[in-house]
């Protein structure tokens, strides 16, 4: 028993930088397909069906794995677009949001706990 914990242990280092570096392209992928279909359902076409035009053609390239190269394609794009997102979204959430917070927090007396 003392070996198989032993070895959970030496495992586990290696997992959890997989499973964060996995789940951090996750949510990039899935946060960007959010927007685009977003934007989609708003009137903004674009980029949604530049998006959708390009899977397709790309599928139309290799009939035989059509549906793999489509899933492909959309989940590539929509991550390139997540990742722009958030590198456009970071600079104003630390610039405008985060200060924002603060003065609010200071206006209505709300301060944090000493040491914390």
């Amino acid at each position: 028993m003392a070996a198989l914990g032993r070895g959970i242990v030496r495992f586990m280092p290696g997992f959890m930088k997989v499973l964060t570096i996995v789940g951090t392209a996750a949510m990039v992928w899935v946060g960007g397909n959010i927007v685009i279909h977003g934007m989609h359902e708003l009137g903004m076409h674009q980029p949604y069906q530049w998006i959708k035009d390009t899977a397709a053609a790309a599928a139309l390239a290799v009939p035989q794995v059509a549906g793999l190269v489509n899933w492909a394609v959309t989940a590539f794009f929509d991550g390139i677009f997540g990742i722009i997102l958030g590198f456009i979204l970071i600079p104003i959430a630390t610039k405008v949001i985060n200060p924002l917070i603060g003065a609010l927090r200071g206006l209505f007396g709300k301060t944090e706990k000493a040491g914390h």
